[in-house]
């Protein structure tokens, strides 16, 4: 079957893939041998063996699937893709030494600098298979929102679903990351406003304590607090090396 020609650097509207072994992760585990999934403007509206959807639509591209496996994307759970251009620095070095590399780096970072590090993060994620991506950012206060933005403009223009968490601290972290808890609050209704469900939905927003002991008592009521009023779910680290935030 040829695919329908389609100009270049557009995503066709209607998409069937043929002739794969579908691997459902339906309740019941359905693997379809030979099926067809297929996509309307980007949403899958059927699944099933073949023959089983309706009259097939001649303007559809169709993706001949013989020999692989056709799944729902992967989940990557938790990462920090403004990491990304750093990933190959202090790959030696303890955590409590890598970080500060890392930091150094990203310190260097304007808007533009760090949309397009979200960008290749999430490229990264695609070519493995992740197609939802929930990214742990944490940055320095004086920036506010603005990097978080910027982050959102870089999925935005990938096309995955992603997830920010935004991550916050108020004691016991370097000075430059401190929020006053009034900034935090602030800060996480403006990107709640403004950012979240984004892109047809594919964005949306968690809050993020980003350390156990970095976030003070009323820190923790007002993440609370916010969850509720803002409907947002709770990302954050529970543990860490020994040697960090002099922890022994």
């Amino acid at each position: 079957m040829a695919p329908v020609m389609k100009k270049e650097g557009t995503m066709p509207q209607k998409i069937r893939i043929v002739n794969g072994w579908v691997v459902t992760m339906d309740p019941s585990r359905r693997v379809i041998r030979n099926g067809t999934v297929t996509i309307d403007h980007a949403r899958i509206v059927s699944v099933g063996p073949p023959g089983s959807e309706a009259a097939a639509d001649p303007t559809a591209e169709v993706i001949d699937a013989h020999g692989c496996a056709v799944l729902p994307g992967f989940i990557n759970a938790h990462t920090h893709l403004y990491m990304t251009l750093g990933r190959t620095l202090g790959y030696d070095q303890p955590f409590e030494l890598w970080l500060p590399t890392q930091k150094n780096l990203i310190a260097q970072f304007d808007e533009e600098d760090f949309a397009a590090c979200i960008r290749l993060g999430i490229a990264d994620n695609l070519r493995s298979g992740n197609t939802t991506i929930l990214d742990n950012l944490a940055l320095p206060a004086v920036w506010e929102n603005r990097l978080y933005e910027a982050a959102i403009v870089g999925a935005t223009e990938i096309g995955a679903r992603y997830v920010l968490a935004r991550g916050y601290t108020d004691q016991f972290n370097a000075p430059e990351y401190l929020e006053p808890l009034t900034a935090i609050e602030q800060r996480m209704r403006a990107l709640a406003k403004n950012q979240r469900g984004a892109a047809d939905g594919r964005i949306e927003l968690m809050l993020s304590p980003m350390l156990p002991w970095a976030l003070s008592r009323d820190g923790f009521r007002l993440t609370h607090r916010l969850a509720s009023e803002l409907d947002l779910r709770i990302h954050m680290h529970t543990a860490e090396t020994s040697n960090f935030a002099g922890l022994n």
